[in-house]
C-alpha cells in the first residue's frame, strides 16, 4: 500500500502501464503458495447450505445498470434519454427483486433483520459516504498531480504514498487505543472529522499549488481514513451474533466499494461534463480559428493531459499551423490545466460536502461493550451486553478485559459441544 503508487508511476513513466499489472503475477503466484500451504485448513460444523443465487442475480442487476447509468449519462446520452432512465429503472427494479429475495431466502447474502441493528445502519451508512471519499482522493489525485501540475507518473505516485503511510499509521495507533480502552465512538467520529478536514484542503488546491501541499492534504485525508475505517468494522463485528460475523464483515466491505465505484463514476462525470462545458471558453480565440474541429474535441478528454505520447500528438498537430503552432499549443495546454483543475475542485468540493455528512452521520453511531470472549453470549442482542443501553457508560462490566484475562477465559465455538479452544 505505501511502496505500489510510486513503484507503479516509476513503471508507467519507464516501461508501459500494461507493466502496473504484469509485475503483480509473481507476487500473487507466491501470495497463492503461501495461503495453500500455510494457511490453516478450518471445518465448520457438518450442515446443509444453500446458496442464494436469487439474491446474488438480484443484487448484481440493479448495481450494474446503475453504473452505467453513472458513467454513460451526460457524456454517450442525455441524463433524460430513454436509455439513462432505463438504466435507472432496470436499477430500481433490481433493488426490489433483491429486497424480495432476501425475505424469502434461507440463508440471504444480506439478511434483512441487520438493517434493525442501528450499530450496522450507521456504521453501514458512514462505510458508505467514506468509500466515496477515499476513492475519490485516490483516483482523482494523480490527475491532479500529472494533469494540472503538469508532473510524471512517478511523482503522482510520490504523491499517493502518503495517504498509504497515514492509512497504516493511523490505523496501527487506532487499534491499540481501542484494545486498551474498549471505545470506539470518538474515535470514529474524530477519523470522520479527519477526513472532512482533508477534502476540504483538497478543495483549495489550484494550477499554483506545489507537490508539497497535495502531499500534505493526503496525508490528512489518510489519517481521517485509517482512523475512521477499522472502527467502523470492529463496531458492526461486535454488534452482532457470532454467527453473523462473516456476513456482516462482508457487507462493509461491500458498503465501501459500492460507494467508491459509485463516487469514482459521479466524479467522472462530474469531470469530463465540465471540461467539456468550459474549455472552450477558456481557449485562445486564435485556437477556436485555426485548429481544425477533430483536434478541438480531443481536447475535451482530460486524459490527454496524462498521456505523454497525446501530448506529442497534440504537440504535432498544432506544428502544422505554421509558425504560431508552438506558442498556441503552450496556450492551450495552459488552458486545459486551468479547466481541469476547476473541475477537480468541483469533485473535491462534492466529495468534502459527502465527508461532512459522513461526520454528521457517525454522531449518531451507538457505543456498547466490545465482546470480550467467544461464547454463549454471542447470539444475545448488543443492547443486553448494555444492560439495553447502547452506551458504554451504562455498562457495569470492564469492556475490553486485558490480555491476561483474554487468555485464562476459555472461549467457545457454537455449533462444537462447547469444547474450550
Amino acid at each position: 500500500s505505501i511502496l505500489g503508487p510510486t513503484v507503479g508511476g516509476t513503471i508507467t513513466d519507464n516501461l508501459s502501464w500494461r507493466w502496473v499489472f504484469y509485475v503483480n503475477v509473481p507476487f500473487g503466484l507466491v501470495a497463492l503458495g503461501v495461503l495453500w500451504y500455510g494457511f490453516p485448513w478450518i471445518r465448520p460444523p457438518a450442515r446443509s447450505q444453500r446458496v442464494d443465487y436469487f439474491g446474488v442475480a438480484a443484487l448484481t442487476g440493479s448495481i450494474v445498470p446503475l453504473l452505467l447509468a453513472l458513467v454513460w449519462g451526460g457524456d454517450l446520452y442525455a441524463w433524460g434519454s430513454p436509455q439513462i432512465v432505463g438504466l435507472f429503472a432496470a436499477a430500481a427494479a433490481g433493488v426490489a427483486a433483491f429486497v424480495y429475495a432476501e425475505q424469502r431466502a434461507e440463508e440471504p447474502i444480506i439478511p434483512l433483520e441487520l438493517f434493525r441493528n442501528r450499530v450496522f445502519v450507521v456504521a453501514g451508512g458512514v462505510t458508505f459516504l467514506t468509500g466515496v471519499g477515499m476513492f475519490g482522493a485516490i483516483t482523482f489525485m494523480p490527475m491532479f498531480v500529472q494533469g494540472v501540475l503538469g508532473a510524471s507518473a512517478t511523482s503522482s505516485g510520490v504523491v499517493t504514498t502518503p495517504l498509504m503511510l497515514g492509512m497504516v499509521v493511523s490505523s496501527v495507533l487506532t487499534g491499540q487505543i481501542v484494545s486498551r480502552t474498549g471505545r470506539y465512538r470518538l474515535l470514529a467520529i474524530g477519523g470522520s472529522a479527519v477526513l472532512a478536514v482533508g477534502m476540504l484542503l483538497l478543495t483549495r488546491m489550484s494550477a499554483s499549488s506545489s507537490q508539497a501541499i497535495a502531499i500534505r492534504n493526503m496525508v490528512v485525508v489518510g489519517v481521517g481514513l485509517g482512523i475512521g475505517m477499522p472502527v467502523l468494522g470492529l463496531a458492526v463485528q461486535n454488534a452482532v451474533p457470532y454467527r453473523l460475523l462473516g456476513v456482516v464483515s462482508s457487507t462493509s466491505q461491500f458498503f465501501r466499494q459500492i460507494g467508491g465505484m459509485l463516487g469514482v463514476a459521479i466524479f467522472g462525470t462530474l469531470v469530463t461534463t465540465h471540461l467539456r462545458d468550459n474549455l472552450r471558453a477558456n481557449l485562445p480565440q486564435e485556437v477556436m480559428e485555426t485548429a481544425p474541429p477533430a483536434v478541438l474535441e480531443g481536447l475535451e478528454n482530460p486524459q490527454v493531459l496524462l498521456s505523454p505520447s497525446a501530448l506529442e500528438q497534440m504537440e504535432g498537430a498544432f506544428a502544422s499551423l505554421g509558425e504560431a503552432g508552438p506558442r498556441l499549443f503552450e496556450e492551450t495546454i495552459s488552458a486545459m490545466r486551468m479547466t481541469l483543475s476547476d473541475g477537480l475542485a468541483l469533485v473535491y468540493l462534492l466529495a468534502f460536502a459527502i465527508a461532512a455528512l459522513a461526520f454528521l452521520t457517525t454522531i449518531f453511531l451507538p457505543e456498547i461493550p466490545l465482546r470480550a470472549t467467544i461464547d454463549s453470549e454471542e447470539d444475545e442482542p448488543a443492547a443486553k451486553r448494555t444492560g439495553g443501553q447502547a452506551s458504554l457508560r451504562s455498562a457495569q462490566r470492564p469492556a475490553s478485559p486485558g490480555l491476561e484475562q483474554r487468555e485464562a477465559a476459555p472461549r467457545t465455538i457454537r455449533g462444537e459441544k462447547d469444547t474450550p479452544t
